[in-house]
């Protein structure tokens, strides 16, 4: 069933690259476990929710491999009812790249890195749909880029460019160039025609430990932070829903802090009236000092 899987995964042509790499990866954990060893029939919840991954992530590509294998199955006449497997919960992540840490990881960043990065940082696009972009998407003249990617039809989305991003694909655009890829592979035999992401994520890392970054930061971390800033600088949930290609406004929720300002001013009024109580307090315990005599020490030359 595995092979087959694989075969299926590799020929059906509704499925992108990334996708198929997904399940892949996805089988080669799940080989590894007792499941390989069973029929497909004779999975059940049980046995899906003993499994033991090193993360979140790797347990819940496990778990959507299953799914579509037990689907696959279905499909085929191997299975009958397909047990509802549970997606683990995953720790949303935190960390943004503010303006100090984009100038460092920018500073120890090659190319194509440092666009990649850029394009990120200002368009919210994840890191495979800024690798997948090609000049004829790029209309120069009303400032827009469009994302012809994904699986549904609001990942497949218009983006405004910033002038640095329009300054950065001026700066790798060729002569009159209007088709192909906008970050080539280097490799002419290449599969994908552009640049890999693997290859983008390894730079990445490179960058952050020569920057002294967290290894909690990655890549990814570079479209939440577009999605945060933007929603906190415009309030506009519909235009950030938009242009990150949610299904919904709920998922672009996660990312606004509206009471965050609000609860920082508020302290910062609260420390500026103990400040000025404690200076009070202060000076009306000097002046009763000078009353009781006491004299400012002398100092010597």
């Amino acid at each position: 069933m595995a092979l087959n899987f694989g075969e299926d995964v590799k020929v059906e042509t509704d499925l992108e690259q990334k996708t198929k790499a997904y399940y892949r990866n996805g089988w080669r954990v799940l080989s590894k476990t007792k499941l390989a060893c069973m029929r497909l029939a004779e999975i059940r919840d049980e046995h899906v929710s003993v499994l033991r991954m090193k993360g979140a992530a790797t347990g819940n590509n496990c778990r959507r491999t299953l799914r579509r294998m037990l689907s696959v199955g279905q499909q085929w006449g191997l299975v009958g009812a397909v047990p509802k497997i549970k997606l683990l919960k995953q720790a949303r992540r935190s960390l943004l790249i503010d303006g100090v840490r984009e100038a460092q990881l920018l500073a120890a960043a090659p190319q194509p890195l440092r666009d990649v990065l850029t394009v990120m940082q200002d368009t919210g696009l994840r890191p495979a749909e800024v690798l997948r972009m090609r000049w004829e998407h790029i209309d120069w003249l009303s400032g827009t880029m469009f994302n012809p990617h994904g699986k549904t039809e609001r990942s497949r989305r218009r983006l405004a460019m910033s002038d640095r991003v329009r300054q950065t694909l001026e700066q790798r655009r060729g002569e009159h160039q209007t088709q192909g890829w906008i970050f080539p592979s280097p490799i002419k035999s290449s599969r994908l025609g552009h640049f890999s992401l693997s290859a983008v994520e390894h730079q990445f890392k490179q960058a952050r430990t020569k920057a002294g970054l967290p290894k909690e930061l990655v890549l990814y971390c570079a479209r939440h932070t577009y999605a945060t800033d933007a929603l906190a600088r415009t309030g506009n949930v519909a235009a950030v829903m938009d242009s990150m290609g949610h299904a919904n406004a709920q998922t672009t929720m996660i990312y606004q802090h509206q009471g965050l300002e609000q609860l920082r001013a508020a302290i910062n009024d609260r420390n500026r009236e103990h400040l000025r109580a404690q200076e009070e307090i202060s000076g009306q315990n000097a002046g009763q000092s000078t009353e009781n005599g006491a004299a400012p020490e002398a100092v010597s030359d």
